[in-house]
Order: structure tokens, then sequence, then C-alpha cells
């Protein structure tokens, strides 16, 4: 089992309402031997209106101003919403394995 920590936390919310309706957060092995990762989630009926797209490039701008200048994404094949938001952040697509896409910034 691979231990994982989570840190720079970004809640996501409603900006009318003020309740969380998703998040981002970066994601790394304990023994800090690889890329952090960028993990991301949004509630279904915000979705498809540009939101974590919007959320996640500043949440990259904030990341590179604290020293993170490569992150990973990855992303199931089929989920070609979240591959068009890494492609509208900035990422990109380096390979294609077993159903997964790995995206990378720069």
């Amino acid at each position: 089992m691979t231990l994982k920590k989570i840190w720079c936390f970004h809640e996501i919310k409603d900006s009318k309402t003020r309740k969380q309706i998703g998040r981002i957060n970066m994601v790394s092995n304990l023994s800090g031997d690889s890329i952090p990762h960028v993990e991301y989630d949004l509630d279904p009926s915000h979705q498809g209106k540009g939101i974590m797209t919007r959320e996640l490039g500043k949440y990259l701008k904030t990341c590179k101003k604290n020293g993170y200048n490569k992150l990973m994404a990855v992303i199931e094949k089929d989920n070609i919403a979240s591959a068009r938001v890494c492609e509208k952040s900035g990422f990109i697509k380096i390979s294609e394995k077993n159903g997964y896409i790995n995206w990378e910034s720069f």
C-alpha cells in the first residue's frame, strides 16, 4: 500500500450559497520520490460551466508561486471533460496506459 500526503487543499464554493461544491488538492507519496499529482472534483450540478477550468488555473498559478514548477494529473481515458480541463489549464498529455492518461504541467 502506498501512503499519500495531501496538501495545498483548495475549496471551491458556490458564489451564491457559499457552500462547498468542489475541491482541488495536491497528493504525493510520502517517500517524496515522485512529482506531486493534482486531484480535483466538482459537484455534477456545477459541471460544464467552466468553474473547474477557472479554479484550476488559479490553483496552478499559486502552486508555481510557491515553488511547485511541475505537477501531474492522471485521468481516466474516457473522461473527456476532465481532459479538456487539463488542456485548458496548460497541462500536456505525456502518456497513456491502462485506460488512464498522464498529464504534466510546466
